[in-house]
């Protein structure tokens, strides 16, 4: 399995994580070996290429790969696909004045990606705009999967 490096989640924790519970109860040394590509676009270009057997890539950066031409969409098939969490997130101080936050929020979901960099990046994955999350419950996976990250290294 190729996986990024240890600082990404959906390209390193999260399929250590996920590979580890049921029903596929996977564990790293012995049940697969890990190699690292050292970024995403690296393990979409080594299985492009055929030098990776297997990649841990995120659904977005493999559909803006294909979209841009970096690997066909018949030169790879999923065999896991998780449930999505946020890739990023803006925030603000738990304690700005309400008025405040009222116009940070307003700003940031009414951006208009139309024509900027964010539209060239993200557009071809269907992402056009900045969107209100709830930190309980849009992370919640990104969560569970820092807190298990320490045994999926455990060889049983």
């Amino acid at each position: 399995m190729t996986l990024t490096e240890p600082g990404s989640n959906s390209g390193y924790k999260a399929p250590l994580v996920l590979l580890k519970n049921e029903p596929y109860g996977m564990l790293p040394g012995r049940d697969y070996g890990i190699r690292y590509s050292g970024g995403q676009d690296q393990s979409v270009k080594g299985i492009a290429s055929k030098q990776y057997q297997a990649a841990a890539v995120s659904s977005d950066v493999l559909q803006r790969d294909v979209a841009e031409g970096k690997i066909k969409a018949g030169a790879f098939r999923s065999i896991y696909k998780s449930s999505s969490f946020p890739a990023a997130g803006f925030g603000y101080v738990y304690n700005l004045k309400p008025d405040l936050a009222a116009k940070v929020r307003d700003a940031l979901v009414n951006f208009d990606w139309k024509g900027t960099s964010l539209e060239k990046q993200f557009g071809s994955t269907g992402q056009n705009r900045f969107v209100a999350v709830n930190y309980r419950d849009d992370w919640a996976l990104v969560r569970k999967i820092d807190n298990e990250i320490g045994y999926a290294h455990q060889v049983k």
